[in-house]
């Protein structure tokens, strides 16, 4: 697996978007409606950012957005065991670059 940092958004096939369980939630999934462009109503009705929870959605371009949901208090190793759940459980059906969004993520996250 090749990772790459960059500050800017680039298009790809497909994208991982990180989401905690936090209080300001609604608000979490307002923005990135904006950005994938699809209703907040149906992010807001179908994902509650549980630990392991995923939402996968593609948008008008064919592109794939899958929503990880974290859990409330989330560790580095809880982090870690989600990602490679994701990754494994579907390992056939990903593309050869897959873009994490990070942007709403506290850098002491990132290890």
């Amino acid at each position: 697996m090749k990772i790459i940092t960059q500050t800017t958004y680039t298009s790809v096939a497909a994208e991982v978007i990180p989401v905690l369980k936090r209080d300001d939630l609604s608000d979490s999934l307002a923005v990135i409606a904006r950005r994938i462009n699809v209703p907040e109503t149906v992010l807001q009705r179908d994902f509650k950012a549980d630990r392991n929870e995923t939402l996968s959605m593609y948008g008008a371009d064919g592109n794939r957005f899958v929503l990880l949901g974290l859990g409330k208090s989330p560790v580095s190793m809880d982090w870690l065991k989600a990602f490679r759940k994701l990754f494994f459980s579907e390992k056939n059906k990903w593309p050869q670059e897959v873009l994490v969004d990070l942007l709403g993520v506290e850098g002491n996250v990132v290890e």
